[in-house]
């Protein structure tokens, strides 16, 4: 069973990435320089294609000036009367809209910051005067969810982890601890009790990476990854998190509901990581009732040894990579 939920859940997280970067929202940020001016600055993903890049606007203010680097990047300035009411963000498709979310984030005037996720289909958002629980929740918890899966690297170690765990047991009490250990420095990075340097972070989380496929290559099962996964999955789960916490630190915490952003997004991405689990082990299941032969016994064999080597090349290059960039200072 360990082998083919292994690969599978490699697949899976192949997938999930490819998919996440191929749906990435489009960037909008709005920012209030002073009291009615407004600075409209968008960043549509590559996916999307030139010929169908978005415009955006808001409704009823008057554009002083713009400028456009690309198709796809855009920044528009604007005044806007003093009625009283509601901004309205309005975007529009030339061609036909290709159901890209828009993640938008606000920086008011008076200091109100705050963010929302825009589903496929709001071509039109009303700008709240101030943040709401429910808009906050939901948005965060998308974010949540996009990151752990467009994450690629922190799926290729729960994947490891699954695999060196086992069994059904064994593997809810790996993904338990990795789960306990990423929320609490998820938390604590995010509301800077904790401040750690990125760069390096992230080389030891490409180590994490390099470390479990030595482990499955060398196959020892008396050491204390083998007999405890827990232990790995705890300790190294402390340095995923606050890979978390940066992604979370460039999208901002809304100001008057951060505590609430906070926790939707580790849910967010809990639900996606149960997302990947589930569907892997469900394909284990299916695969192992149906697709039982010699043959594809064989072949489970060759694509085992290639995950392995595949996961080893790439964590290897993240971590040269990612080493390259900590500053020597």
């Amino acid at each position: 069973m360990k082998n083919w939920f292994f690969r599978l859940t490699v697949l899976l997280a192949f997938s999930a990435s490819t998919m996440a970067h191929e749906n990435r929202p489009i960037n909008i940020q709005l920012s209030e320089l002073q009291q009615n001016h407004f600075r409209l600055h968008w960043r549509t993903p590559e996916s999307v294609g030139l010929d169908n890049a978005p415009t955006l606007s808001l409704r009823d203010c008057k554009q002083l000036e713009g400028s456009k680097t690309d198709a796809l990047v855009g920044m528009v300035l604007y005044r806007c009367g003093t009625q009283s009411g509601n901004r309205m963000l309005d975007i529009g498709w030339p061609d036909y809209n290709p159901s890209v979310s828009a993640l938008v984030r606000v920086n008011l005037f008076a200091g109100e910051k705050y963010t929302r996720m825009l589903a496929p289909d709001e071509l039109s958002w009303e700008i709240p005067a101030g943040e709401n629980f429910r808009d906050v929740a939901y948005s965060y918890f998308v974010l949540g969810v996009l990151h752990i899966l467009s994450g690629i690297d922190h799926l290729l170690f729960l994947a490891c982890l699954c695999f060196i765990a086992g069994s059904l047991k064994r593997v809810l009490i790996t993904v338990t601890g990795f789960t306990l250990a990423h929320s609490l420095t998820l938390a604590l990075s995010a509301l800077n009790i904790l401040d750690i340097p990125i760069a390096p972070t992230e080389a030891a989380i490409a180590l994490s990476i390099l470390f479990l496929v030595r482990e499955i290559s060398l196959d020892n099962r008396k050491t204390l990854t083998w007999r405890f996964p827990i232990l790995v999955s705890s300790s190294f789960g402390l340095l995923h998190g606050l890979g978390f916490a940066s992604a979370l630190s460039e999208i901002g915490l809304p100001q008057t509901q951060r505590l609430s952003g906070l926790l939707m997004f580790n849910v967010g991405v809990e639900a996606g990581q149960i997302i990947v689990v589930a569907t892997g082990g469900a394909l284990v299941f299916f695969w192992q009732r149906h697709l039982t032969n010699r043959v594809w016994s064989n072949v489970g064999v060759v694509l085992r040894q290639c995950s392995i080597a595949l996961i080893g090349l790439l964590s290897a290059y993240w971590l040269i990579d990612r080493s390259l960039i900590i500053p020597l200072t």
